[in-house]
C-alpha cells in the first residue's frame, strides 16, 4: 500500500484563496495536488476532507494514484457531493473494482458503478476467492481434528452447511458507526460557511455516546433480543456523569438515533446485517420517573424571566460590550445564535423607516432600527431599538467587527464549527451571574432567558400576534395563508416597543 503522512498541518492559502495538499504520486511519477478548501472553508472541513483523500491513497498500490480513486479523491478535496457513479470505469478486474467500490463507500461516499452487473461480478469473484481461502482452512482444520476425533469429527464434517458469505462478515458495531459518521461528515446539511448543520453535528454527538454506552459486539449478534436490551439501556434512561438519570428528552433523541444508525446498516451493502424482524415493535418510549413531575401545584406562570430591574443588577456587573449584547437580546428578544451570528450590516442607526407612510408610523431620523432575517429559522424581521440600547451598540460599530459578540483577539464568540457553538456566551453568562449575586438576591436563569423576556411581556399586556412577530415565527394566529395575502403588522410590535420603553427604565437606566 502506499506511503502516506498523516495529521500535518494545513498548508496557507494560495494567492488565489485555495489550499492546496501534496498527497502522494500520480502514474508518471508527478506529486498529485489536491484542493481540499478556500478563504471560506473552514480548517476543521478542510482537514476532514485532507484525512479522508490520505485514507484513500493508503488502498493504492505500486506506490502511486489509482485514476479512479484519485478522481474520488479530487471532488472530496472540492467538498462536491457523490451521489452517483463518478466516472465510467472499466478493466479486466472486476475483483478490485469491487473492493475499492466498497472501500469508497465505507467512507461514506454513496458511489456506485456505471454497469450494476460489473458490480455483481466483482462480488461474485470475491466471494468464489473468500469461499476457496476459507474451505482449504477448514479442510486443514477437519484434518487436524480428524487425527484426534476420529468418525466423529469426519461425521460433523459432513454437516456442514454450505452457505453464501453473509455469516463470514466480522464487522462490529463501532465499525459501522465509524462509517456513519463518515457518511454524516461527508453527506449532512452545512451553513454558509461550509459548517456542518447544528442538526448533523448533534447527530454526530449521539453516535458517540452509543459507541461509549454500548459494547463492541459484531453486527451478526446484533440480534433481536441484543437490540431490546439496548433500547431498554435508553428507555429507562441511565444514570448520567453527574448522578442523575438522564432527561426523558435526551433519552427519546437517544433511541432515535440508534433506530437511525440500524436502518442505515441494514440498507449498506457492504455491511451484511438486516434489521431483525420485529425490531420496529421494540418499545422504544422513555419511562417517566417521579422527579419528571415536581413542579408546583399552581404552575399559572412556567416560563421564568428576569424583571427589569434584575436585568438593571445584572448589568451593573459587566463591561460595555456585556450591556449593548444584553439589552440587545432584551430589546430584539435574541438569543446566543441570533446575537452571535447578526452582521453589524443589519444595524441601522439614526435612520427614519423607509416604509412608515405604507406601515403607518411615526418615525424620525433619531431611530435605530435592526432588521434581517433569524439566523435559524430564516424568517424576516424588524425591530426598533430603544434610544439607550443604540447608543450602547454604536460604539461598537464602527470598529470592523463582524457581529457585536467579539473577544478582544478578534474572535466570534458563537464558533458554528463547535458542537455548542455558544460554549463562550454560557461561561460569560455564569460568571456574570454568580458576580451579581454576590450583590443582589437573583436567581439563575440561562442566557436563553433573555429572549424570552420580551415577548413574554408582549403576549400579556398586547397581543400573542406581537410576542409571535418579536420572535419571527413565520405565520400569525391560526391561519397559515394569511402571510401570502397581508403584510405583517409591524406597525403593532413598533408601537409597543415604543410604549414599554418606560417600563424597561429600570434595566435602561443602568446603560
Amino acid at each position: 500500500m502506499a506511503d502516506i503522512r498523516r495529521h500535518e498541518k494545513l498548508p496557507k492559502p494560495d494567492e488565489r484563496g485555495r489550499i492546496k495538499a501534496f498527497v502522494g504520486k500520480t502514474e508518471d511519477g508527478k506529486r498529485a495536488v489536491f484542493v481540499v478548501g478556500n478563504r471560506r472553508t473552514t480548517q476543521v472541513e478542510s482537514q476532514i476532507r485532507l484525512e479522508k483523500i490520505r485514507e484513500i491513497y493508503s488502498q493504492c498500490k505500486n506506490g502511486h494514484w489509482n485514476e479512479f480513486l484519485r478522481q474520488v479523491a479530487i471532488r472530496i478535496g472540492k467538498g462536491e457531493p457523490i451521489t452517483e457513479t463518478v466516472i465510467p470505469y472499466e478493466t479486466s478486474e472486476p475483483t478490485i473494482d469491487a473492493k475499492m467500490m466498497e472501500f469508497v463507500r465505507s467512507l461514506g461516499v454513496p458511489v456506485n458503478f456505471e454497469n450494476p452487473e460489473m458490480e455483481r461480478e466483482g462480488i461474485r469473484l470475491t466471494n468464489e476467492q473468500l469461499l476457496e481461502v476459507v474451505g482449504k482452512a477448514v479442510k486443514s482444520e477437519i484434518e487436524k481434528l480428524e487425527k484426534t476425533g476420529g468418525p466423529l469429527i469426519r461425521k460433523l464434517a459432513t454437516t456442514l452447511p454450505e452457505d453464501d458469505l453473509s455469516h463470514l462478515d466480522d464487522s462490529t458495531l463501532n465499525d459501522a458507526i465509524k462509517a456513519y459518521r463518515l457518511h454524516l461528515e461527508a453527506t449532512g446539511a452545512t451553513d454558509a460557511q461550509g459548517n456542518l448543520s447544528g442538526y448533523v453535528r448533534k447527530c454526530l454527538d449521539r453516535q458517540k455516546y452509543l459507541k461509549e454506552a454500548h459494547k463492541d459486539i459484531q453486527l451478526k449478534y446484533l440480534t433481536l433480543p441484543k437490540l431490546e436490551e439496548m433500547a431498554s439501556h435508553w428507555r429507562n434512561r441511565p444514570q448520567t456523569s453527574k448522578g442523575n438519570r438522564c432527561s426523558k428528552y435526551h433519552a427519546r433523541d437517544m433511541l432515535k438515533e440508534l433506530w437511525r444508525l440500524l436502518r442505515w446498516i441494514n440498507d449498506q451493502p457492504n455491511f451484511r446485517w438486516e434489521l431483525p424482524k420485529g425490531a420496529d415493535r421494540i418499545n422504544r418510549s422513555p419511562i417517566d420517573l417521579p422527579q419528571d413531575n415536581q413542579k408546583g401545584v399552581f404552575q399559572t406562570t412556567t416560563k421564568a424571566t428576569y424583571t427589569p430591574e434584575q436585568l438593571g443588577m445584572i448589568l451593573e456587573n459587566t463591561d460595555a460590550q456585556g450591556k449593548a449584547i444584553i439589552s440587545t437580546c432584551v430589546n430584539c428578544a435574541f438569543g446566543a445564535s441570533e446575537i452571535g451570528q447578526w452582521s453589524i450590516t443589519k444595524f441601522v442607526m439614526n435612520q427614519a423607516h423607509p416604509r412608515a407612510d405604507k406601515i403607518g408610523i411615526e418615525t424620525t431620523a433619531a431611530d435605530s432600527w435592526i432588521v434581517g432575517a433569524r439566523p435559524k429559522t430564516g424568517v424576516y424581521g424588524e425591530h426598533l431599538l430603544w434610544e439607550p440600547v443604540a447608543k450602547a451598540i454604536e460604539p461598537f460599530l464602527s470598529d470592523g467587527r463582524e457581529v457585536l459578540p467579539m473577544t478582544s483577539k478578534g474572535t466570534k464568540w458563537y464558533q458554528l464549527n463547535r458542537s455548542n457553538p455558544q460554549t463562550k456566551f454560557q461561561r460569560w453568562w455564569e460568571n456574570l451571574i454568580k458576580r451579581t449575586q454576590k450583590q443582589y438576591d437573583i436567581p439563575y436563569l440561562p442566557f436563553g432567558s433573555l429572549r424570552d423576556t420580551f415577548p413574554d411581556v408582549l403576549r400579556q399586556k398586547y397581543s400573542d400576534d406581537v410576542a409571535s412577530l418579536a420572535l419571527h415565527h413565520g405565520s400569525l394566529g391560526e391561519d397559515k395563508l394569511l402571510k401570502c395575502y397581508a403584510n405583517l403588522p409591524f406597525k403593532k410590535l413598533f408601537e409597543a416597543t415604543r410604549e414599554l420603553e418606560e417600563f424597561y427604565q429600570p434595566m435602561l437606566s443602568k446603560l
